[in-house]
């Protein structure tokens, strides 16, 4: 499933309510998924415009019966701590979950190296005037056309298939 949930744009309070609406319709489609097949491989990935502590996200995971596996996004490069930045802060909305049957190769598919990782080489990378450091090298600052890629980072996972034939 590749998600794009709505945008925090107008206030995290007042935007709350719309990914806790997309969460609960995607708990349900990956619930009736695991009922008939328990140990599917089910990946979840995208822009979920909250972090992987916030309640939206917490829902698909902490819920039965079928939770999904947060795999956090490791930055390759130090100077990154998220897949986007906001006002000097990085957040992780880019992530990557899994269902059991993924995690525990039951499914014919499984992760390689361990997790998910946040593609971040020095060309998707801008020195951060404002609040220091870096931070995505983004196509657009308001109307300005800066030549650059986006304002989030890429994320990444290594699948393989387990079955011998």
């Amino acid at each position: 499933f590749i998600n794009h949930w709505p945008s925090r744009y107008g206030g995290l309070l007042e935007t709350k309510d719309l990914r806790f609406a997309a969460a609960k319709t995607l708990k349900s489609v990956t619930d009736s998924i695991c009922r008939v097949q328990p140990l599917s491989a089910i990946l979840v990935m995208g822009d979920f415009n909250d972090n992987p502590s916030d309640e939206s996200i917490n829902l698909l995971t902490d819920h039965n019966p079928c939770p999904l596996l947060n795999l956090s996004a490791v930055a390759t490069n130090r100077q990154v701590n998220g897949t986007m930045k906001y006002r000097g802060n990085w957040e992780s909305f880019d992530q990557v979950l899994i269902s059991e049957g993924i995690r525990n190769g039951l499914s014919g598919i499984e992760i390689d190296g361990g997790g998910a990782h946040i593609f971040s080489p020095d060309f998707l990378l801008k020195t951060d005037d404002k609040y220091l450091g870096v931070k995505p090298m983004r196509t657009y600052e308001g109307y300005k056309y800066m030549d650059g890629f986006s304002d989030h980072l890429p994320i990444f996972i290594d699948l393989y298939s387990n079955i011998i034939k």
